[in-house]
């Protein structure tokens, strides 16, 4: 849905419109198994190569203004426990904790410190292209969902970021947001952009980055194993008050900023129209759904004749 089709929505005579936050967390996801992005410094690369301040503001801002860059792994804007973007753009940063990705001296930022990365990674620009030690060019395969105008929106920004930073990056096409997590966790992608739908319950967020080696707890999972994260997100899981809970969620999604096999983009936005001749209709992004409440609905009464 476009600025203008919002527009034309919420003049028409016929229908009322309410735009809110979605529970879809639309992130970049990187196959850690194979190839260049089993890097852990060349995933931080590509992460601060990326400007998701220009990403939100020509995209999903134009249609709500108070969509912000995402700030976490596990929880949408708008949830409970969601605390806020980064105090400072990812961009901006040198990194979000002291880890083995730190880099010494000085403190590059943002293109400057995704340059530093992928030289520690061994790679180094040559004729306008970034290549190993072997001179072979870095090629990204980015994967994206054909039914989520907003992944599609968010792909095409990436991707041109991407090149214009000397990364090569070309645009693979799947039928949903499983399909694309399937081809990054089959290496047929590189990486891959999608939206996950969260809800109250972070355990279930958690459960698209503990994977098993057999039967995945989530479709949306893209292959990435840590112990560090299972052990966590199993301990979390056992514990049955969700404040008490959440800490340990909590060092989850540090983790998952350090070792960056996702970069949460941010949260799409909702649209609901309905005719205006309909009373006490509530969007809800939730399970079951707007269309749950319909019993509750009622008609306006037709206006009288003078």
């Amino acid at each position: 849905m476009t600025g203008q089709t919002l527009v034309d929505l919420t003049s028409s005579a016929t229908l009322s419109s309410q735009v809110d936050l979605s529970n879809r967390l639309l992130s970049l996801n990187f196959d850690t198994q194979r190839g260049a992005t089993t890097s852990v410094m060349v995933r931080q690369a590509i992460a601060h190569f990326i400007d998701r301040q220009e990403l939100v503001a020509t995209g999903p801002q134009t249609l709500f203004p108070k969509i912000a860059v995402a700030g976490s792994n596990l929880v949408s804007q708008g949830q409970p426990g969601y605390t806020g973007p980064p105090s400072r753009p990812l961009s901006d940063s040198s990194t979000v904790s002291s880890t083995t990705t730190t880099l010494p001296g000085t403190k590059p930022t943002g293109i400057d410190l995704a340059r530093r990365f992928l030289q520690k990674a061994g790679w180094r620009l040559k004729g306008g292209k970034w290549v190993n030690r072997r001179g072979v060019p870095l090629h990204l395969r980015l994967s994206t969902a054909r039914d989520d105008r907003w992944a599609i929106m968010a792909t095409r920004s990436i991707a041109a970021q991407l090149n214009r930073a000397h990364l090569t990056t070309t645009i693979e096409w799947a039928p949903s947001a499983a399909d694309v997590a399937a081809q990054v966790r089959r290496g047929e992608a590189d990486l891959g952009v999608l939206a996950r739908p969260t809800d109250p319950f972070i355990a279930h967020a958690a459960a698209w980055f503990s994977g098993p080696s057999a039967n995945p707890s989530s479709q949306l999972w893209t292959g990435y194993r840590d112990h560090s994260i299972d052990t966590l997100a199993s301990q979390a899981q056992r514990i049955l008050n969700p404040v008490t809970a959440l800490p340990l969620y909590q060092q989850v999604g540090r983790r998952l900023w350090v070792m960056m096999p996702t970069l949460p983009l941010f949260t799409e936005p909702f649209v609901t129209a309905w005719s205006s001749q309909l009373n006490g209709v509530v969007d809800n992004p939730y399970q079951p759904g707007t269309l749950a409440a319909a019993t509750s609905w009622t008609l306006n009464s037709p206006a009288k004749a003078p």
